[in-house]
């Protein structure tokens, strides 16, 4: 080193060591924070970022200076983050692919459509044989998929004379939303996500985030207070406005209580109540 040489010669190497050290601190200290950052994510162009840092961590540990074995300590923890990234990155991309054969499926379950179903077993068997979060989910829905074919291939039934249909009464359509309201209840206290989407078919990318707060929770209570309940005219679509109150209990941590007012949206699309909104 050229301070080396400085104090050889008899010469006060204190000052360029001084301004090595600065440099090295500088450096290391921008390549950490990028680690710091890039480590977080789930994008796969970060695992090759992370690559590139090491090469410049490597470079301080070459260089024997002063923050030489600190640059080594992060030279040997890039190859464990970059793992990591790569991990996450693997495990976005399967929920999306996860999400989007669930979607496709519950279309394929409301248009009674039979190729489209084949699909989406086809879609959920390979996600039974990776063995991954959703396996135990994907083989639910699988038997649902063989339910709804081996319906769906039975001969039809003989045609009978027409009748004029009779329109739902009020009280009957108002005692079934209620009954979905309760419903809607128990799957927040049973923390079942599965259990809502049934009475719930369209919540579409909720589902996600809903799973997430019912797996995070050690419990939940969940209480409705009905404050009106409108049907239409037809019996074929009803509102309910009401109060809720959730006390969320996350794992671990102490109950967070929320209040507030929803509104609840229904329709019967194939002659059975579902719920369609909850705002």
């Amino acid at each position: 080193m050229k301070a080396n040489l400085i104090q050889q010669n008899g010469g006060d190497a204190g000052t360029l060591v001084s301004e090595i050290d600065q440099a090295e601190h500088s450096r290391l200290t921008q390549l950490e924070s990028q680690f710091n950052q890039l480590k977080q994510s789930d994008d796969d162009a970060a695992a090759q970022q992370l690559g590139n840092l090491q090469r410049g961590f490597q470079s301080i540990a070459d260089g024997a200076g002063p923050r030489s074995e600190e640059a080594k300590n992060f030279v040997n923890n890039v190859p464990a983050a970059i793992r990591e990234v790569h991990d996450r990155a693997a495990n976005k991309r399967a929920e999306a692919a996860y999400q989007q054969i669930v979607a496709k499926y519950q279309q394929a379950m409301g248009a009674n459509d039979k190729s489209s179903l084949e699909a989406a077993r086809t879609g959920f068997q390979s996600i039974v044989q990776a063995g991954g979060v959703h396996a135990g989910e994907a083989q639910k829905y699988l038997e649902d998929i063989d339910n709804k074919l081996a319906a769906l291939n039975q001969p039809p039934p003989p045609v009978a004379p027409p009748v004029k249909p009779e329109q739902p009464s009020g009280s009957g359509a108002k005692d079934a939303v209620l009954a979905l309201i309760k419903s809607y209840e128990q799957a927040y206290d049973q923390r079942n996500a599965r259990a809502l989407q049934q009475i719930w078919p369209t919540m579409g990318n909720r589902y996600a985030g809903l799973k997430n707060a019912f797996d995070s929770a050690s419990s939940i209570k969940m209480h409705v207070q009905t404050e009106s309940v409108d049907v239409a005219p037809d019996g074929a679509t009803a509102t309910v406005t009401a109060q809720f109150a959730e006390e969320y209990t996350p794992r671990g941590e102490k109950p967070k209580s929320v209040k507030g007012k929803t509104v609840f949206r229904f329709a019967r699309p194939n002659g059975n109540w579902v719920i369609v909104d909850v705002e």
